[in-house]
């Protein structure tokens, strides 16, 4: 027979084991954010498209559509995938490979595709406050995203 002892810690290592389960599956459903950049970015044009076409379903529905999902609406994916790295991808993946021992490579590519959505969403946003300054007027606030699914999801950006 078990003493509380050995059954707590049984269920501790069973939680815990548990949880690592459910954040590694989290991890790899947002899988193409760890991926070298040319993968990551076909992977982001596949999404987008996926959220298109679910906007488009639900117009056809006369249903709300949320504006990342409205291919009519302007869309600023730098800004948008640079906002989805800090606020979900980063605090999933960095405790999650750091328990894992998994910092290198995995943690290297998620940095380096933030850094590239950074870099996008700071150009556009030069672009803008040097055409307004140039007086050629108030520059579109976001880049039209491509609507066909042949789209890299670099052309949204000018």
């Amino acid at each position: 027979i078990l003493s509380s002892k050995q059954t707590k810690h049984i269920n501790k290592n069973a939680k815990l084991r548990t949880a690592t389960l459910y954040m590694v599956l989290k991890c790899a459903d947002l899988g193409h954010s760890a991926k070298i950049r040319e993968q990551h970015l076909n992977w982001t044009q596949r999404v987008i498209d996926e959220l298109f076409k679910q906007g488009d379903k639900e117009k056809e529905k006369k249903l709300p559509v949320k504006e990342y999902m409205d291919r009519t609406k302007n869309v600023n994916l730098g800004h948008s995938q640079a906002t989805f790295f800090q606020l979900v991808v980063l605090p999933m993946f960095t405790p999650t490979c750091k328990h894992l021992g998994l910092e290198d490579p995995i943690l290297h590519h998620v940095q380096a595709n933030l850094s590239h959505w950074r870099t996008k969403e700071a150009a556009r946003s030069r672009a803008r406050t040097e055409a307004a300054a140039s007086g050629g007027g108030r520059p579109t606030r976001f880049a039209r995203a491509k609507t066909t699914s042949s789209t890299k999801a670099t052309a949204a950006h000018p």
